[in-house]
């Protein structure tokens, strides 16, 4: 039986990846100029902030101490949130009117690598942030995606603040990804995922329960179907 939905963010509930790209290259200056979306999508999405930019010096075999790359970190935060204000990141079609439906029947969190305030930022406009229970974001774990930190994390702190009885086992949750590090981190979860295609083609999400190109129309009964019994 399905009795939680827990979404990731960026490339699920906003149409924000080219927009967090953006901010990177601005934020890495010269050193951005290579770091085209084919090779953002391939090696640095999925991750948080901090572990992103990581990668990509040790990549270039630079190791930066953390206060230099928490600079870093701060200067494409600092980016990202005027191009939140300026209102460059839009909802997905669709996804705002699915998030409503769904929260008045089952409760809803989030986990992201994203920042709390930006999350926070971006539900506000659109009116969203009523509808989930439980955002867990980058600062609340310390492990990032494929660990099934956050996702258990979410679980735990929905079944808190529901008081579900019996608690919500994991096989009872479905997670909503774009990545193939976030639907590994579903499963080491111990639940079930549905992928929508935004940011990676199908054929790479191969290891979801259910692929969909998008998630407008999506209907509950759609989701339930995948918890039979």
């Amino acid at each position: 039986m399905l009795r939680a939905i827990i979404f990731d963010f960026d490339g699920v509930v906003v149409d924000s990846e080219p927009i967090h790209l953006e901010a990177i290259k601005a934020a890495l200056g010269n050193e951005g100029a290579e770091l085209t979306p084919e090779l953002y999508a391939q090696h640095y999405l999925a991750y948080d902030d901090l572990r992103g930019f990581a990668l990509f010096f040790a990549d270039r075999g630079k190791e930066l101490a953390e206060e230099e790359l928490r600079a870093v970190v701060a200067r494409k935060g600092a980016i990202y949130m005027e191009m939140i204000q300026a209102g460059k990141a839009r909802f997905f079609p669709g996804v705002a009117e699915l998030i409503r439906e769904l929260a008045r029947t089952t409760p809803l969190a989030i986990a992201t690598g994203s920042l709390r305030h930006e999350v926070r930022a971006l539900l506000e406009s659109g009116g969203l942030l009523s509808c989930f229970r439980v955002v867990v974001s980058a600062e609340d774990v310390s492990r990032g995606k494929p660990d099934p930190e956050s996702y258990l994390l979410a679980l735990a702190e929905l079944n808190r603040v529901t008081g579900a009885v019996p608690a919500i086992a994991p096989g009872e949750a479905l997670v909503i990804e774009d990545s193939r590090q976030g639907i590994a981190s579903a499963r080491r979860a111990g639940m079930k995922a549905l992928a929508v295609s935004t940011s990676y083609p199908a054929r790479e999400l191969a290891e979801a329960d259910l692929i969909l190109p998008a998630l407008a129309g999506l209907q509950f009964s759609t989701l339930a179907e995948l918890f039979p019994g």
